[in-house]
């Protein structure tokens, strides 16, 4: 499956693995999917998952943070960054969901 492509070269999952395992970027990648899966398993378990109010809040406090007013903004710097950073909005639910299961 291709990703993306650079210059007629197309890149799929497995140039990315590979590429991640060399700079480092795998291990790391690996442990906080791991500890992200534990703790919503856990918050499912204790009935602790975030409620829609609180995932909408993080992700307001997110855009605010990085000065995403609009959602032009947004797609503006999604864009700009290659939507590279999607994930750290991701991760706002992740966050959310690491305090309700503390």
């Amino acid at each position: 499956m291709n990703i993306f492509t650079i210059e007629n070269q197309q890149f799929g999952w497995d140039e990315i693995v590979i590429a991640a395992e060399i700079w480092g970027e795998w291990q790391p990648f690996v442990e906080k999917v791991r500890q992200s899966l534990a703790c919503l398993r856990r918050a499912r378990t204790l009935d602790r998952l975030p409620s829609a109010g609180e995932l909408q809040a993080a992700a307001t406090a997110f855009r605010y943070a990085h000065n995403l007013i609009s959602a032009e903004d947004t797609r503006a710097w999604l864009h700009r960054s290659g939507n590279q950073r999607l994930g750290k909005h991701r991760s706002c639910h992740c966050g959310v969901t690491r305090k309700a299961c503390t």
